[in-house]
């Protein structure tokens, strides 16, 4: 059996912290600068199955999720616990016992990474002596527009979390729309804000809302999110709206690798397998050897501001709750995708139709 770790920091954390946010189910506070301070993989692989671990640790949360690519392992395992809602922590580092458990309430979850316990256990015995309330950071509000920067492109630009030329670059062109008249500076805003969403998934993991709950958020438009997933998997077999939300049902062949075609595609094939040695074709050999493959998924699509927010429901309601694997991959095909949408609504605008965007 091969077994690796990884513990990763700050700049580093953003892949291995991805992969947890998605597999948990629960998007990160991106209009509100939450940001992923650390991150730990932890895989083995016994009889050339997968079992993976990962952790990330946000300036707000702790987010665990599992993943095995057989029936049961780590497929049961994902939480979040806000740090302000920890009652009590339990360490313990010994032969008999390893590890750290945090109590909300009645609730106990326990992290289950025995490589790092000790510095894990002083991370969270320090956090629980503080206040509450001083165990996360505030918001941190986005640009804010002023005269000499009506749309706050040039303050977006100056906020980007590390060089991203496209964002950038993206941020500039808008700033010179709005100054020259050519759209309104509400319309740059908006941009602004999709393009800073944009540009965080990147880095740190499919954004969400807290007061939405398990709803994800996408900076396309929701008609430019239904048009990319039917890129991916083809024309829905089913759709309709609800109340808002348009739904789309789409069959899978468990036999091909939608999801790795199009991350090849995009030039985040590496990204996505961590450099850890993670196969996607193993993984789905694997699966099809020894779990039900999902053979269908529900997606639920509708507008938010400077944003759109939507669901992904597999056989056991959430996708990740099937598949935290496709789920992750999934949500960073749309990331990803995002990049050369935005783009080219930046120059093209609104008002061009999807399939006109990449003539």
């Amino acid at each position: 059996m091969e077994t690796d770790f990884t513990l990763a920091l700050h700049d580093q954390a953003g892949p291995i912290g991805a992969e947890a946010v998605a597999g948990c189910g629960w998007g990160l506070d991106h209009f509100g600068g939450e940001h992923v301070l650390a991150a730990a993989l932890s895989r083995s692989t016994p009889k050339r199955y997968e079992h993976r671990l990962t952790l990330a640790i946000t300036d707000r949360r702790t987010i665990v999720n599992g993943w095995s690519s057989t029936k049961g392992g780590l497929n049961d395992i994902r939480f979040c616990v806000p740090h302000d809602l920890i009652t009590r922590v339990e360490v313990k580092d010994g032969i008999l016992a390893n590890h750290v458990k945090l109590f909300v309430g009645g609730q106990v979850y326990e992290l289950g990474f025995t490589e790092i316990t000790e510095p894990l256990g002083k991370l969270f015995t320090a956090l629980a002596q503080l206040h509450p309330q001083a165990r996360s950071a505030p918001p941190i509000p986005l640009p804010e527009v002023s005269a000499t920067d009506p749309a706050a492109a040039r303050a977006g630009a100056q906020s980007l979390w590390r060089q991203d030329p496209p964002i950038n670059q993206a941020m500039i062109h808008i700033d010179q729309l709005v100054s020259g008249g050519q759209i309104e500076a509400a319309s740059g805003y908006d941009f602004v804000c999709r393009l800073l969403m944009a540009h965080r998934s990147a880095i740190a993991g499919p954004g969400g809302s807290p007061a939405l709950g398990q709803t994800w958020l996408s900076p396309m438009s929701a008609q430019d999110l239904g048009h990319t997933l039917v890129g991916i998997y083809g024309p829905p077999a089913h759709y309709q709206v609800t109340d808002g939300w348009a739904w789309h049902q789409f069959r899978i062949d468990p036999n091909r690798d939608y999801l790795g075609a199009v991350l090849s595609a995009l030039g985040v094939a590496a990204f996505v397998g961590l450099g850890f040695g993670f196969s996607p074709g193993a993984a789905i050999a694997h699966q099809l050897l020894k779990r039900d493959p999902i053979t269908s998924i529900r997606v639920g699509i509708r507008d938010g501001s400077a944003c759109s927010m939507y669901v992904v429901e597999g056989p056991r309601g959430k996708l990740e709750n099937s598949d935290a694997n496709m789920a992750y991959r999934l949500h960073q095909a749309l990331i990803h995708s995002a990049y050369r949408v935005l783009e080219r609504r930046c120059v093209l605008g609104w008002a061009v139709e999807h399939a006109a965007l990449f003539r």
